[in-house]
């Protein structure tokens, strides 16, 4: 009787599946569950927010309160020495510079939406003390890393499928971009355009509920920040204005490409002097406290800048053209040195204030145009084009103005920009950066899949290799015992590949014919380490039964075969993976 009382305890336990995996089965496959996921996703998402922009606001008011560091020359120690402790942040951790979106991205469509929360927490807690000590990066791409994070965090506890984890980390970064900008249709917008990569009708539900729940928190608690506000509403339009803020668009395109080609190229130099990564945020903290001797607004977030831009009397009082083209010029040297040498940010609000100063410009060089709305092209048209958010954009803009002159007008722009920077370069400064780490998002999944596996994985050892002195008596023994397939000829002990020989020319020689009297060259091989798609593609053009594998191209070393069939089922493999992480 008492050893039937486990097993039945033990029975009643399998047949029940627990709290954790019922949570489970219900929120990975149920849209409703999805949605009901969103609501604790937007809400604390909102707080972690808002808690990340207080926490910087509290650093630069202690940074400013200190006199000894309130100087502008001690601006240029604090930056060297913040770039010092990240330096060896990264030295420590072994990373080669902080989480950004660009690692969302991959999370998502590499990683079934698995992000680190150590990762991601170390990275926010180094933006947050960057910003203080005023940096020229920006926060919203942080915010965006921390969002991500707290939602990838949650969907891995409960134990999500990778299509509805992946859902959950696009509801996080929503509800980031919703709180940051006040902004809660852009948030889902965005979370499709740049993360995702795709609309897609099952999570667009949840990602609009964490985007408006995070939008309503904001507002229920006053935690909203509208960061530009004009100063008069718009004049009407014309329609030949729209050519003009299409140009507008071309030219924030081209500095949107020495923007993101700067950044990206600053760390090709440091790495061709070879400077440790450890010293690099030190001298781009040192190289933007430099220029903030000589344009102290370009260091930091430049909000307060940016509306006095924005507003046409103060632009004109305070400012003039020579003096906003010397605020571009220095915010694109500061925040190249910056984010070009690892210094923990975002690009995003770099981008924002570049594209104020460039609309700027344009405003006081085209004085029949709008001024305002100048601007505000810039801004859109330069931030879309280096985040690679176009519809984003414009509903930001939209969001944030409420002015529709002024949204229509952007839109030209942000399109013109998006086309040229697209075409010419790459579709976001994340991409190309995904693609510096030879992920390329633009090929479909199940090529990816492929791209990232070996031909060693799929090889088989199954193979007859015999010395170029053998017989073809012999060799016909060896086949007579049941070996299909080919023959291929290998010297000396390491097994170097010297040839293949062909079932069809064994059975039509002579008994005294040698292996190496036969054999024809093996002209083509695959190495071990080769990737499956590119070697899928060539095998095409191959005639034989089966593909010697060699351990790389120097020693010829053979060490397995790997037929047509192994690549098909490679691939087959893959078309079924790419389809379940669908959704």
């Amino acid at each position: 009787m008492n050893n039937q009382e486990p097993s039945r305890r033990n029975a009643e336990l399998h047949e029940d599946p627990g709290l954790t995996a019922r949570l489970r089965r219900h929120f990975s496959f149920s849209l409703f569950g999805l949605m009901m996921l969103a609501v604790p996703v937007g809400y604390g998402v909102a707080f972690g927010a808002y808690g990340f922009r207080l926490v910087i606001g509290l650093l630069s008011d202690w940074v400013h309160r200190v006199g000894p560091l309130s100087s502008a020359a001690s601006q240029v120690l604090l930056l060297a020495a913040g770039g010092l402790f990240f330096g060896l942040c990264l030295k420590v951790l072994g990373w080669e510079r902080f989480r950004g979106p660009a690692n969302v991205i991959v999370a998502v469509h590499e990683q079934g939406g698995r992000l680190n929360v150590r990762d991601g927490v170390i990275t926010a807690a180094c933006d947050a003390l960057a910003l203080g000590l005023g940096a020229s990066v920006g926060r919203y791409g942080p915010a965006v890393q921390l969002g991500a994070t707290l939602s990838s965090w949650l969907g891995q506890v409960i134990g999500l499928t990778r299509p509805a984890l992946r859902i959950l980390l696009g509801c996080g970064v929503a509800a980031a971009i919703s709180a940051s900008f006040n902004a809660p249709i852009a948030g889902a917008i965005f979370a499709h355009e740049v993360i995702l990569g795709h609309f897609s009708l099952r999570a667009f539900a949840p990602i609009t509920v964490a985007s408006v729940v995070a939008w309503g928190i904001t507002q229920f608690h006053g935690f909203e920040y509208v960061a530009l506000k004009l100063s008069q509403e718009s004049t009407h339009l014309v329609v030949w204005e729209f050519p003009a803020y299409a140009l507008l668009g071309g030219l924030a395109a081209l500095v949107a490409y020495v923007y993101m080609n700067g950044v990206l190229r600053t760390g090709e130099v440091a790495a061709w002097l070879r400077l440790p990564i450890w010293i690099q945020p030190a001298i781009g903290g040192a190289l933007a406290g430099a220029v903030g001797l000589w344009v102290p607004d370009v260091l930091g977030l430049g909000t307060q800048t940016m509306q006095q831009v924005l507003d046409p009397a103060t632009a004109a009082s305070a400012y003039g053209l020579w003096m906003i083209t010397a605020l571009w010029a220095a915010k694109l040297l500061a925040s190249v040195s910056c984010l070009g040498l690892r210094y923990p940010g975002g690009v995003f609000m770099p981008a924002i204030f570049m594209g104020a100063a460039l609309g700027g410009m344009a405003g006081f060089l085209a004085p029949f145009l709008d001024y305002q709305i100048c601007v505000l092209v810039g801004m859109g048209a330069l931030v879309s084009s280096v985040i690679g958010a176009p519809i984003a954009t414009i509903l930001i803009v939209f969001e944030l103005t409420e002015d529709y002159q002024a949204a229509t007008a952007v839109m030209m722009g942000v399109v013109a920009a998006n086309a040229l920077i697209s075409r010419y370069y790459a579709r976001s400064i994340f991409h190309r950066q995904i693609l510096r780490w030879g992920i390329d998002l633009n090929r479909p999944r199940e090529q990816r899949l492929m791209a990232g596996r070996r031909v060693g994985e799929i090889m088989s050892g199954d193979f007859l290799a015999v010395g170029p002195d053998r017989t073809a008596a012999e060799l016909q023994a060896f086949v007579g015992r049941g070996h299909e397939g080919d023959v291929f000829v290998v010297e000396g002990e390491e097994r170097r590949l010297t040839g293949r020989l062909p079932l069809a020319a064994l059975v039509r020689a002579e008994d005294h014919h040698t292996a190496r009297e036969l054999s024809e060259p093996a002209t083509f091989c695959v190495e071990a380490d080769d990737d499956l798609w590119s070697r899928f593609l060539d095998i095409e053009h191959f005639v034989g039964y089966s593909v010697p594998v060699v351990a790389d191209a120097d020693s010829m070393r053979l060490v397995g075969i790997v037929t047509e069939g192994d690549f098909i089922a490679a691939y087959r493999e893959a078309v079924e993976q790419a389809g379940e992480d669908r959704f």
